[in-house]
């Protein structure tokens, strides 16, 4: 990201099953978290984020989340603004993160910052 809140990415529709946003790494890294940051439009949060993570770029996997924060709707906002956070369930190596919207939903979708917590591959 370019730590600025005020630019983001949005889809240009409401949200739908399919959309999604791809993470690459320079080196294989063990994930653990991400983070969404939200700005100044809490209310473009994802709607039933799925993560998938990739070993080669082609080949994906989905993984177990769990949320590390609450909804969005119930934060208390912070420095970042509200943030969606989404936990590994296991940590996972992977040279690639894949966010995915899984469901419907209002209104389009945008992230301000995407933060990744991952160690370096040992």
């Amino acid at each position: 990201g370019d730590s600025d809140l005020q630019t983001r990415w949005e889809t240009r529709e409401t949200q739908r099953p399919g959309m999604w946003v791809l993470v690459d790494f320079v080196t294989p890294r063990v994930v653990e978290r991400i983070e969404l940051a939200l700005g100044k439009r809490p209310n473009q949060w994802g709607r039933s984020l799925e993560v998938e993570v990739s070993r080669n770029g082609r080949d994906w996997t989905r993984v177990r989340t769990t949320p590390g924060r609450a909804m969005v709707p119930d934060q208390v906002v912070g420095d970042r603004g509200h943030v969606q956070v989404l936990l590994l369930v296991t940590p996972t190596l992977a040279s690639a993160v894949r966010i995915l919207v899984s469901d419907e939903g209002q209104p389009r979708w945008g992230i301000a910052e995407i933060e990744i917590h991952a160690l370096p591959a040992s």
